[in-house]
């Protein structure tokens, strides 16, 4: 079930990337991936010649989406987001999400990377009507500031988190990013 998209949290001052929108060649559509960052150009200028021309040559939006997740510049979970056109989210702050890992009650955790570090982390997402904000917000900011203190090679370190509330949506979020994400899937 993929995750619809809502109100994400972002780091205070980020500036949303632009939506993915359906283009008239494929080459603009790949244009666009990577102005939004969801395929970072540093990837993209690591391929081979070979590589480069055949996605800047191909001329169908879903062949570009498959020959990206095979080049590894996208995931498969990227790729069908994009093809659903649910892009909103899929960049939040600094960090581009690559999956979906679980959902609870109140949060979804994405397994994510920062643009810039690489590294890879987990992302738990909460997103809140305004009636449920003022409430729930406080216990996440407890718990958000309760695992940050902690150090302990069985805890995941939390070591970044943000609160904002998108324009237009009628709801807000609080998002607290874990390291630590390598470890456990390999456990």
């Amino acid at each position: 079930m993929p995750f619809p998209p809502t109100s994400l949290i972002l780091p205070k001052g980020t500036i949303l990337p632009r939506s993915v929108k359906p283009s008239s060649t494929a080459s603009d559509y790949l244009e666009q991936l990577l102005d939004s960052f969801l395929v970072l150009a540093e990837d993209f200028d690591s391929l081979p010649a070979e590589a480069q021309e055949e996605l800047t040559s191909c001329r169908d939006q879903d062949r570009l989406l498959s020959l990206l997740v095979e080049h590894n510049l996208l995931t498969e979970y990227q790729a069908d987001r994009i093809r659903a056109k649910t892009t909103y989210g899929l960049v939040l702050g600094n960090y581009r999400v690559l999956d979906r890992l679980g959902a609870g009650g109140m949060a979804v955790v994405f397994k994510a990377e920062h643009v810039e570090m690489r590294r890879v982390v987990a992302i738990k997402v909460l997103s809140l009507t305004e009636d449920l904000y003022s409430k729930l917000a406080r216990r996440f900011i407890t718990e958000m500031r309760t695992v940050a203190q902690l150090q302990h090679p069985n805890i995941v370190a939390a070591f970044d988190a943000g609160t904002t509330v998108p324009p237009r949506s009628g709801r807000a979020g609080l998002a607290l990013h874990r390291d630590g994400i390598r470890s456990r899937q390999n456990a």
